[in-house]
């Protein structure tokens, strides 16, 4: 469970960062751009915590 989430949630990361630099390639107003990056940590941390979760409750098992 703890691997196949992980890998998903990479590749949906990996997907987003993609999408998302194409914009902050191609409209590169600072206001978007930090709003971007601001989206992006959050994203990062739900990712860390969940990822930390799952691992917690499988190690009791």
């Amino acid at each position: 469970m703890f691997k196949s989430n992980l890998i998903t949630g990479l590749i949906g990361i990996a997907l987003l960062c993609g999408f998302l630099g194409v914009y902050i390639f191609w409209v590169p107003a600072p206001p978007l751009v930090a709003v971007m990056i601001f989206v992006l940590a959050l994203l990062l941390f739900d990712f860390v915590r969940s990822m930390r979760e799952i691992r917690r409750n499988n190690s009791g098992r």
